[in-house]
């Protein structure tokens, strides 16, 4: 932003763990933004013309993330080259984190997402994945999100 100095610091740590039939991974992200109370005040001078956001603009983000599978198919029987592993994953945004001094951290930034799914692996080039959401925000006023994915992946 013209005018202000706004440095940016992104910490981040993936963890990856597969043993045997099962799969672990994790993740956390976290990014803090030197003079976001500046940005905000300018923010909230722009134009209601430009179309653009007005919204203040947080010090600090967060993310987190956890998910785990297991591989069933070999339990039930089926083919030794193929894999099929029910999943349960939680992840946690907040964009919103920490804001600075007079700033308002609204709490539909703070978002949280429980997943139930599977992945099937016919071949070792094909993926077929399904999931299940519940999309949850950081007050209560706010409806939850349910939904449901069904896709094909590619693997080259």
């Amino acid at each position: 932003m013209e005018g202000i100095s706004a440095p940016l610091t992104l910490l981040g740590a993936d963890l990856r763990y597969g043993r045997g039939p099962l799969r672990v991974r994790a993740s956390y992200l976290h990014g803090h933004l030197e003079n976001a109370a500046a940005i905000s005040r300018k923010n909230r001078r722009l134009s209601t013309n430009l179309g653009v956001a007005r919204t203040p603009v947080a010090e600090g983000a967060r993310s987190f993330g956890a998910e785990a599978g297991y591989d069933i198919l070999p339990h039930l029987g089926g083919p030794a080259h193929q894999a099929l592993l029910p999943f349960v994953r939680y992840e946690q945004v907040d964009t919103m984190h920490d804001v600075a001094n007079g700033f308002f951290a609204d709490p539909r930034f703070d978002r949280r997402v429980t997943t139930l799914g599977f992945n099937w692996f016919p071949r070792s080039t094909v993926a077929i994945k399904g999931d299940y959401s519940v999309r949850s925000f950081g007050a209560d006023r706010y409806r939850k999100e349910k939904t449901f994915g069904l896709s094909l992946g590619l693997i080259f």
